[in-house]
């Protein structure tokens, strides 16, 4: 009975304890924001990447064609998901600023065509997408990306 008697009382200041620290996080990093000097301890989750649907394989054959269709499958239900964030990179050089292709894709599509006339014939490249979801844009997946060589003839 003596154990008891000290368990609830234990629990219950450990609960309150965690919602101080919470609150006290909370306040220090909203204290530091605007402060470019002091970087605020910002934790960022990551939730599963989409899947790769198409292309897939080694060579993508294109000749002819006007538009060239990438899709993929959501990690989670469109209603979680705010956008994909897809690129098409030279070989597999993925810094950001040297895409070939980018943009920010509505959390409704899972797929885009983007025009044939930006690949040639024999070379590499990347596609590359990230999921992001709604959680105020700060939870998003790891990059998920295939490279392919195209074929136009």
């Amino acid at each position: 009975m003596l154990s008891k008697t000290y368990i609830l009382p234990s629990v219950i200041v450990f609960l309150l304890n965690v919602g101080v620290g919470a609150a006290q996080e909370k306040a220090a990093s909203a204290s530091t924001q605007g402060q470019p000097s002091q970087q605020a301890n910002v934790v960022v989750f990551r939730v599963p990447s989409p899947t790769l649907v198409s292309p897939v394989g080694e060579t993508m054959e294109i000749s002819g064609e006007k538009t060239v269709k990438f899709s993929w499958k959501p990690a989670h239900t469109p209603y979680d998901v705010y956008c994909y964030l897809f690129r098409i990179y030279k070989e597999q050089d993925m810094c950001q600023k040297d895409a070939v292709y980018a943009e920010e894709v509505s959390s409704l599509h899972t797929e885009i065509e983007v025009p044939a006339d930006l690949f040639r014939d024999g070379e590499t490249y990347t596609w590359y997408i990230k999921q992001v979801n709604n959680a105020q844009k700060l939870l998003f997946s790891d990059a998920v990306s295939h490279t392919f060589r195209v074929i136009k003839k």
